[in-house]
């Protein structure tokens, strides 16, 4: 697959967030945590799109472009989606590395 590490590293920032919103996030948290996830769900198939034409021995130059487009754009709205969300400091004594980020 093409960009997996930005998938991947962009799903957990999002599961961390998850359990920092709790179980009933406000409408706006749940807005965007579901804004992320359609973010992340459009970038793997556009990544398995690029394997698949590379399996076939197809040229995925477009694809590929567009998906290195979308993870960029991905990795920059994660971190944005998390500050709007919580707005707190990092903790850098917190015991987990999940907590350094999100003390709550």
């Amino acid at each position: 697959m093409s960009c997996p590490d930005r998938i991947l590293s962009s799903f957990t920032v999002l599961l961390e967030v998850l359990r920092a919103l709790g179980s009933q996030p406000s409408d706006r948290g749940a807005g965007a945590i579901g804004r992320l996830l359609a973010h992340i769900l459009v970038l793997r198939r556009l990544s398995r799109s690029v394997a698949e034409m590379l399996q076939a021995a197809q040229d995925p130059a477009l694809q590929a472009a567009l998906a290195k487009n979308v993870s960029n754009v991905l990795e920059q709205e994660t971190a944005e989606v998390v500050r709007f969300l919580l707005d707190e400091e990092p903790d850098e004594g917190a015991p987990t590395p999940s907590r350094r980020c999100w003390p709550r």
